[in-house]
């Protein structure tokens, strides 16, 4: 596991932050605006799926009315009636409605896991550069400090004789070369410490430095094994590797939420049936006795009625679907082309990242048994030989300057294999 550490190496008295990957993945998912702005997709189609979640679509109307009859308007005479009616849509319109939000919710949620892959590859790729800069510091510090020694050395040789001027100024001009080179490394590193910093959103100020972790080459061994399997499922036209993707899955969803919708829309020319009950209250004058005495008599009905709502097929006048089927079938003819695209891409991407991480681990593991070892103690023997006088300025210093393409070939080779190997896990859709 790499271990990173985020500390204020050049301001004294700053603040510490120790954070592993784990640790730093977590902080990057909390305050990725990416992520944040996928999850609010997810709940908004969460909240889309409580409204089409309903059984009734709209809801009940409640209506009433009161007339009164004007040349009785005195007597009291008149009606008023209270009435509810709810409509019920036909034809598995509501199941259909519901299969579509659902659909919306499951891509919505895969939507968040590609963001979240391609966090961590983008995450890990830059602890590796972190990492990478600070060997490349630590190398040219190293070399810088080298540098200075024979330098003071050199001076020491040139009082007494022991060399000349011009092997002399060798010396110094190879000093401020390498610290020309110590200084170059040193804004990369804080270019890429910048970049990591960004990704966790540490406080102001800090710096962030990653440890990568050492080499297993038994594990590197391993991954060689993996990568000819991966390759030979890639050749082989493996379509699982494909559809492991998360962005694949999510245009799947997509393909079929567009198939609800277009038969959901293919059924807007169903007739509706309408519900209504209604309470009913008629006053009016009623004669009474032999006499015909007019009094006034109070009826009250309840009332139960069906409606059927039929749709007039009058395209251009009325909304008979046919636009939302036209659109629904353009929806999934752009799911199903993003999907051809998509995969494309993911067989170009597995390709490339097996083919760069096959070289990267095989590189890596050279520099790792057979230069690596050797890089530290040879200039250890160039700092002794030469102040014995058994090598002079021009063997040091290309001895030296072996050491540092060495020694630069080691950390590119490191670096190269950590971003392959996020490649490939982005790839994937790990």
């Amino acid at each position: 596991m790499i271990v990173a550490t985020a500390l204020h190496a050049q301001v004294p008295g700053a603040d510490t932050l120790r954070l592993t990957v784990d640790e730093a993945l977590s902080r990057a998912t909390a305050a990725s605006p990416e992520l944040a702005r996928e999850r609010v997709e997810v709940e908004r189609a969460r909240a889309e799926r409580i409204s089409a979640g309903a059984f009734f679509p709209e809801l009940p109307e409640l209506e009433y009315r009161q007339a009164t009859d004007a040349p009785f308007a005195d007597e009291g005479e008149g009606m008023w009636e209270l009435g509810v009616a709810q409509e019920i849509e036909l034809g598995g319109q509501s199941t259909l409605r519901s299969e579509a939000a659902d659909l919306a919710v499951a891509g919505s949620e895969l939507r968040v896991r590609a963001a979240e892959v391609a966090l961590r590859a983008d995450v890990r790729a830059s602890f590796a550069r972190v990492a990478a800069a600070e060997a490349r510091v630590r190398l040219f510090d190293s070399l810088a400090a080298f540098a200075h020694r024979l330098d003071a050395a050199a001076a020491r040789l040139l009082a007494a004789e022991e060399i000349s001027e011009l092997e002399r100024n060798a010396i110094r001009i190879e000093r401020g070369r390498t610290d020309l080179e110590l200084l170059r490394a040193t804004g990369e590193l804080d270019a890429a410490r910048a970049g990591l910093a960004s990704m966790v959103r540490s406080d102001a100020g800090v710096i962030v430095s990653a440890v990568m972790p050492p080499l297993d080459t038994a594990g590197m061994r391993a991954q060689l094994i993996a990568i000819a399997g991966l390759e030979g499922r890639i050749v082989s036209g493996d379509t699982s590797l494909l559809h492991a993707r998360p962005e694949w899955q999510a245009l799947e969803l997509e393909r079929r939420r567009a198939d609800v919708q277009r038969r959901l829309a293919g059924r807007t020319a169903i007739p509706n049936v309408r519900l209504g009950l209604s309470l009913e209250s008629e006053t009016r004058p009623a004669v009474t006795g032999e006499a015909g005495t007019q009094t006034l008599e109070t009826n009250r009905l309840l009332g139960f009625n069906v409606g059927v709502r039929i749709p007039l097929p009058l395209p251009g006048l009325y909304d008979v679907g046919a636009g939302d089927v036209a659109l629904a079938e353009a929806g999934m003819r752009i799911a199903t082309a993003e999907q051809l695209l998509l995969e494309t891409r993911i067989r170009a991407e597995l390709t490339r990242a097996s083919a760069r991480l096959r070289p990267a681990v095989e590189a890596l593991g050279i520099y790792a048994r057979e230069i690596a070892p050797l890089v530290t103690r040879n200039l250890a023997l160039l700092e002794r030989g030469y102040r014995a006088g058994e090598l002079s300025a021009s063997e040091v210093i290309a001895q030296q300057q072996q050491f540092v393409r060495a020694g630069e070939s080691l950390i590119e080779a490191q670096l190269e294999y950590a971003e392959a190997l996020a490649d490939l896990e982005r790839a994937l859709g790990r």
